[in-house]
């Protein structure tokens, strides 16, 4: 019992609590689907947060990672027809490699200077799923297979609380992690970099382990959001998705714990 009153894990069932309900208060599914992608985007918010909020680390390639891991998530069913249940945690996988391998050098770059170059890596990956017609598709992007669970395709309102779920596990990691050891260092390299590191603060090893991390919030995300869609294109990783995240944000209150749910 003492865990659920850890890290508001409390108010983590009650948030999901409403959230299974929801969807008996609507009546169409286009309703469901603004609703569904209200969980997406949270959850896409929650690793920004860990990231800016928290840390101070301002990347503008949060979507890139959204689309790098819809876009795994489509191939890996579309081109070599995997099972989407092993085609989740793949290309969970790649887009935490892709953003280990880019955060080694990125992550030197401070303030603005680490906006301008995440925001560069990210209008490369847009251009290269543009023109890379044969493996991407191209601006016409790849359908996406709908979700099948023994042999049953998965409802709208299935996928809802689906979606509900995977957003409330990662809300009690976002606040589990705030709350612990890591997050005290995370927010110690967020006031003072150099007075971190003169406490014994591994600062490259914390900035780099957050960027990781908000990667895979971002590829859960996007894959959320490519079964909605069904379908990814180039538009899963260009700059309205930014913007969208940094409302989000705002709105719902920068290094809060529920800010994410409440900006959504």
């Amino acid at each position: 019992m003492q865990f659920l009153f850890r890290n508001g894990n409390l108010a983590v069932l009650g948030v999901l609590g409403a959230g299974l309900i929801v969807p008996l208060l609507l009546s169409s599914g286009f309703q469901l689907r603004m609703v569904s992608i209200i969980w997406v985007y949270a959850l896409l918010a929650m690793g920004f947060n860990l990231l800016y909020g928290i840390t101070g680390q301002i990347s503008m390639g949060q979507q890139t990672f959204f689309a790098i891991g819809a876009y795994g998530f489509a191939m890996l069913q579309a081109k070599l027809g995997w099972s989407p249940f092993v085609a989740v945690p793949v290309a969970v996988l790649i887009v935490a490699a892709v953003a280990a391998v880019i955060g080694l050098p990125i992550l030197r770059l401070r303030t603005h200077y680490l906006a301008m170059a995440t925001l560069a890596f990210s209008l490369m990956v847009v251009g290269l799923a543009n023109r890379w017609v044969d493996f991407t598709g191209g601006s016409g992007g790849i359908q996406v297979p709908a979700l099948t669970i023994a042999g049953e395709t998965l409802s709208r309102q299935g996928l809802y609380y689906a979606l509900v779920i995977m957003a409330g596990i990662g809300l009690i990691i976002h606040n589990f992690i705030i709350s612990g050891h890591l997050g005290r260092a995370m927010q110690a390299v967020r006031d003072d970099e150099t007075g971190a590191e003169s406490l014994g603060v591994n600062v490259t090893a914390v900035k780099l382990r957050v960027f990781v991390l908000a990667a895979v919030y971002a590829a859960f995300a996007g894959i959320g959001f490519a079964l909605i869609s069904r379908q990814v294109n180039p538009s899963f990783g260009e700059f309205p998705i930014i913007v969208a995240i940094l409302t989000i944000a705002v709105v719902g209150g920068l290094g809060t714990r529920f800010g994410p749910i409440l900006g959504a």
